[in-house]
């Protein structure tokens, strides 16, 4: 709280910057003023406005990166009268010139008590302007006085002040200081960016002071990530022809891009084409990550192309980012053809290159070829990490080709490259899938052996892939360590867990994972419920079934045809064919087609009961929808016409077969057999099957 009591002159000092009327400070009695005047010229600073491009490139290039979306950034010019003149009237023009050069003497000599007697002198914020102009030789000086008069005299520095103070500490290139002090005043409530920039411009000569300042701010200003108003005061400095240096234009080119507010970037970077400013290195590799981002592959490879023709020679961090975005893309071709380039202009890949390389050669499924970059990384004298050791071992894994996964393995414990939680995981997905069970156990130990613990991806491999190869048991075990260890199974895990309980016909624990998933907030997916589904028709609960696909419904998850066939294996099997023909109707009109499973379920429901007209009739619609039926459909026809006693309509589909070039097989013997036995035509059946 403000102390009562004391005198407080500088609260009778007003002064506001307007933007239709004359403004005017102080005229000191030393016949000093403070010049508020900008009469920036080229030659007062030229060292700063950087060298203008040797031909005409900038606007093709502006033109073919920005078609019809080249913006500007247009700020209001300020008037000659917006500009502070200190030739104006001076109300306090009597001041005592030993007044002043006492306060000036006791601040050079650091009595600061002794200033405190001068007080009422002091709240005067013209006289502290004046003391601070004083001081351009002392910044820290200059600044340290600012400070005493805000912490002892609880005086609130005035916008005019603090621009002094931080165009003398700029000029001093103090450019800590100087940005520390626009951070207070950005925090101050001073109003907006455009008027502490106004504020900067009116007491730039006065301090004859740097273009350098300008460039502070917008740093400034990106390091607090105000993006815009650092735009803003890009555009306000092109009004005063203020080049801002090609450094301050890249920290703001990359804070935009890494903020992803593209239309920006392109913006800020249309306006440093128009004002001529060289580009550098960095600028082109802002320009290609920001077209590689946006997918603009061509655009990317083009500026990649044209950087010699600016005078500026493409870096490996350019290549860099054009070749891995190429490859995450999936078109390792072009990117081994700039890898080319990059060797015919001896310019030499790093480790990064082929890292991307080896990615892209794996992803596309070339892993033998990605295993051969290795190698010639090697030769070139660069050592791999183990993320590119990881992406080959998981490349030929999914090969299943662990022999050579294991060799890559050996050859990082040989390279003294130690192997991660990471390497592991691709190596024990890889016995998985070949269903090495009991080698997979022994990786588990040797893991704990090496200090490595299985994390939640390691579980999730495990407990599918126990799953996948039936041993449930495993499954579980691993869930319940998993659990144990404050790791959760993602939904698929779930998923694999379900069908575990489901296939032993434990429907009542399966229904008890569905809703511990929801309560997680975990998403079940179709293939979820198609596994609950697929249990409870097994075990011959069809209602519970149909339940579960209009709960799907409610989660925006759509039935598929795994759904509906599901669907109609489970009522056929009870007999309920009509209904799965009902069912089948409503299928169709929901948009999902029938499938020539579809049709077959049907038949061989129909034919189940007995009814083989309607297996007929099934049959005929089958063909009507372009499907040729198979030779599952011909022995479920011919199993079903046994049954009844249709022999000629059995031989006639058998000639059918053959005319289809679809040889019978054991099941349609079979089928034949097992249909003339449940008809009790005994002695034919044993002919037959003795055929």
């Amino acid at each position: 709280m403000r102390k009562r009591g004391r005198f407080q002159p500088w609260r009778l000092y007003t002064r506001v910057i307007s933007f239709q009327e004359d403004l005017y400070t102080c005229q000191h009695t030393f016949g000093h003023t403070l010049a508020m005047t900008v009469e920036y010229t080229e030659k007062e600073d030229h060292h700063h406005r950087g060298q203008l491009h040797p031909s005409n490139y900038s606007n093709e290039l502006s033109k073919d990166f920005f078609p019809n979306r080249i913006a500007t950034i247009t700020v209001p010019k300020l008037k000659n009268s917006d500009v502070l003149d200190t030739n104006t009237r001076n109300p306090v023009a009597s001041q005592d010139e030993k007044t002043m050069n006492k306060i000036l003497n006791t601040i050079t000599q650091h009595h600061w008590n002794d200033l405190i007697e001068m007080g009422s002198v002091m709240g005067f914020p013209h006289v502290v302007q004046h003391v601070l102009i004083k001081l351009q030789t002392r910044p820290k000086l200059a600044l340290e006085l600012l400070n005493w008069a805000e912490s002892q005299l609880e005086l609130k520095p005035d916008l005019h002040s603090l621009c002094i103070v931080i165009h003398i500490l700029a000029k001093a290139r103090m450019s800590s200081y100087a940005q520390e002090l626009l951070k207070r005043v950005l925090n101050f409530d001073f109003g907006s960016t455009h008027l502490i920039f106004d504020n900067l411009v009116a007491t730039y000569k006065a301090c004859n002071s740097t273009p350098f300042v300008f460039d502070l701010f917008i740093r400034t200003l990106v390091y607090l990530g105000m993006l815009n108003s650092a735009v803003e005061v890009f555009g306000l400095m092109k009004n005063y022809e203020f080049i801002p240096a090609i450094e301050t234009c890249n920290g703001l080119l990359g804070a935009l891009l890494k903020a992803k507010e593209m239309d920006s970037l392109w913006i800020v970077n249309a306006e440093m084409l128009r004002s001529k400013i060289s580009f550098n290195a960095y600028t082109f590799n802002i320009m290609i990550n920001a077209l590689c981002k946006q997918g603009k592959l061509t655009k990317a490879k083009k500026v990649l192309e044209d950087m010699e023709v600016m005078g500026c020679r493409p870096t490996v961090v350019s290549y860099t980012t054009v070749i891995d975005a190429h490859c995450k893309r999936y078109k390792v071709e072009d990117g081994l053809k700039l890898l080319s380039v990059m060797f015919e202009r001896n310019i030499f890949p790093d480790v990064l290159i082929y890292s991307s390389v080896i990615k892209g050669l794996c992803k596309d499924g070339r892993v033998d070829e990605a295993s051969g970059c290795l190698t010639q990384m090697m030769e070139k004298g660069l050592m791999p990490n183990d993320a590119i050791y990881n992406v080959l071992i998981d490349g030929y894994c999914n090969k299943s080709n662990t022999r050579k996964a294991f060799e890559l393995r050996n050859s990082m414990l040989h390279l003294g490259i130690q192997p991660s939680v990471c390497t592991y995981n691709a190596l024990i997905r890889g016995l998985l899938i070949e269903g090495k069970i009991a080698e997979v156990k022994d990786l588990v130990d040797k893991m704990s052996e090496m200090d490595l613990s299985p994390d939640e991806i390691t579980y999730n491999i495990l407990i599918d892939g126990y799953f996948k190869a039936g041993e449930l048991e495993e499954a579980f075990k691993n869930q319940a360590e998993m659990l144990g260890k404050g790791f959760f199974p993602i939904a698929a895990t779930y998923t694999s867990l379900i069908c575990g309980l489901c296939t032993k016909g434990n429907m009542e624990d399966a229904e008890w994972l569905l809703k511990k998933i929801t309560a997680k907030g975990l998403n079940p997916n179709g293939i979820t419920y198609n596994t609950l589904i697929s249990g409870h028709c097994n075990i011959g609960n069809i209602e519970r079934a149909l339940d579960l696909m209009h709960e799907m419904g409610k989660r925006n998850i759509f039935p598929d045809d795994v759904t509906y066939n599901t669907l109609f294996y489970g009522l056929c099997q009870i007999g309920e064919v009509k209904k799965a023909q009902q069912l089948l109707g409503k299928m169709i009109k929901r948009g999902t087609e029938a499938s020539h499973i579809t049709y077959n379920i049907l038949i061989s429901g129909y034919c189940k009961k007995g009814d083989m007209q309607e297996a007929c009739r099934v049959r005929r619609e089958m063909l009507r929808k372009g499907f040729n039926p198979t030779v599952c459909t011909y022995n479920v026809l011919i199993h079903g016409l046994c049954r009844t006693g249709n022999g000629e309509q059995v031989e006639e589909l058998l000639r059918e077969m053959v005319r289809k070039g679809l040889a019978p097989d054991d099941d349609t013997y079979m089928s034949m057999v097992h249909g003339l036995f449940e008809k009790g035509n005994l002695n034919e059946a044993v002919d037959l099957r003795n055929s």
